[in-house]
């Protein structure tokens, strides 16, 4: 598991790591095959968007409040701000994530679809 990051941005991995904040080699994120494995088939952007929102979901199985022994209450919420990167980066990358099922741009046919899943879906309030 390498961890890899030069300040000066000069490879796609350390803009990657950059853009996911994930800079501290004593608590990384992600190992160099991860980023290099998704950077093999996605742009910069696409890749920060997937990793962002994979790390969300992780990240967003922990709590985000912590209560001290002292009493002190710390609160966090990286999965938030993933969740924000991930946006931003499908933005710049000219790609959005549609929660409906769709084949280039439309509705996908029926045939691909469970049995009732328009109707159940229609009544989806989340």
């Amino acid at each position: 598991m390498a961890f890899t990051y030069d300040e000066t941005l000069s490879t796609a991995r350390d803009r990657v790591r950059f853009a996911l904040g994930d800079t501290n080699e004593a608590t990384p994120l992600l190992t160099d095959e991860t980023i290099d494995a998704r950077l093999a088939i996605s742009t910069e952007a696409e890749t920060v968007a997937f990793l962002a929102s994979g790390l969300a979901v992780q990240l967003g199985r922990q709590p985000e409040r912590v209560t001290l022994p002292n009493g002190l209450s710390v609160s966090y919420s990286r999965a938030d701000a993933l969740r924000t990167a991930a946006t931003t980066a499908r933005s710049s990358a000219g790609t959005t994530r549609s929660t409906a099922a769709t084949r280039d741009g439309e509705p996908a046919p029926a045939e691909y679809l469970a049995p009732g899943w328009r109707e159940r879906w229609s009544t989806y309030d989340g």
